[in-house]
This record gives C-alpha cells, structure tokens and sequence, in this order.
C-alpha cells in the first residue's frame, strides 16, 4: 500500500502517483522562470514525514546556484532550532 499519493491536473487531463515510504515521492511544477519542487520522504529511524518544499522565482540558469543558497538556509535554520530546543531542555532541567 502506498504512503504517499499525489496527483497533477493540466490541459491533457488528470494524473496521480503513489510513493511508498522506501520512495518517497517527488514532484515540481516549472515555467521557465519559476520552479515549485515538493519532495515527501519517509525517516524510517524516526518514523516520521519530512516534507521539503523549494518554491522560488529566478531565471532557470540560476537554479543550482540559488538551490544551494537555499539548502543552506534551511541547514542554517533548522540548526538554530535544534540549538533553541537543546538551551529549553536544560532550563527544563534546572
């Protein structure tokens, strides 16, 4: 059975896709200017959904550059929380 399931409806109908936790599943939606990419994944060790979702508007001949600049955002942000998280436990503690 899949865990994931998605769908996209244009002017030559209707189509779905299913994702299984092992694949996960993936998907974008470009002009040639913009580009919405939507990843689910599956973390078996966490039993737990990750979506990743990169939705931006720049020339297309850019896009490996301002997707690093991206990830590294994330990477950045997503480190603050864990550090936030880390400092709550230990007044938490106290």
């Amino acid at each position: 059975m899949s865990h994931f399931y998605g769908g996209v409806k244009g002017g030559k109908g209707e189509a779905t896709r299913c994702g299984f936790k092992s694949t996960g599943i993936h998907a974008y939606i470009k002009t040639w200017d913009t580009l919405v990419r939507i990843d689910l994944t599956h973390d078996e060790q966490e039993d737990r959904n990750y979506y990743h979702i990169l939705g931006v508007c720049f020339p297309e001949e850019d896009l490996h550059e301002m997707s690093k600049i991206l990830q590294a955002g994330a990477n950045h942000y997503y480190e603050m929380k864990r550090e936030f998280e880390r400092e709550l436990d230990r007044e938490l503690d106290t």
